[in-house]
């Protein structure tokens, strides 16, 4: 609402980023799939960036395997949609980093020419596990929420 509104101004970026570990082993049909991580996963960012950008001029992505995933397939990707000179829309995912919850990433980030706001998926980070979504905002004029946790509900 607060994009639709304006109140952001202009959408200038929009940055997606999972950093995480996803246990592939909990859907086993995967470890036969040649390509999997933007067929099943990053399309939904995809999509998402659509429904607020609309339809970029063109796609670049790379999607590549890990040494030390579960999965043959692809488990990292770089998306840049190209809208042009704006806004700059990118995905970055891993799914591989198995190394501490504290030093996940998993986000959607908006920047406008009259603010920013940062979303949390929290679903993803210490995934099944994950951990509370949260929405935070700034704008120029110093008006901001720490919204913290969201409300009921979350990115399932």
């Amino acid at each position: 609402r607060m994009i639709d509104q304006g109140l952001i101004g202009e959408v200038v970026d929009m940055e997606v980023r999972m950093q995480s570990h996803t246990p592939w082993g909990l859907w086993p049909f995967l470890a036969t799939k040649p390509r999997m991580e933007i067929l099943y996963h990053s399309i939904h960012y995809v999509d998402l960036a659509r429904s607020f950008l609309g339809d970029p001029k063109g796609v670049y992505a790379k999607a590549l395997g890990h040494p030390m995933a579960l999965v043959k397939a692809d488990a990292r990707t770089t998306i840049m949609l190209d809208y042009g000179d704006n806004p700059r829309a990118t995905i970055l995912t891993n799914h591989n980093h198995h190394y501490s919850a504290s030093t996940q990433d998993s986000y959607v980030k908006f920047e406008g020419t009259m603010g920013a706001i940062h979303i949390r998926l929290g679903l993803a980070l210490d995934y099944p596990r994950g951990a509370p979504d949260e929405f935070r905002y700034i704008l120029v004029d110093g008006a901001g929420g720490d919204g913290g946790p969201c409300g009921s509900g979350a990115w399932q």
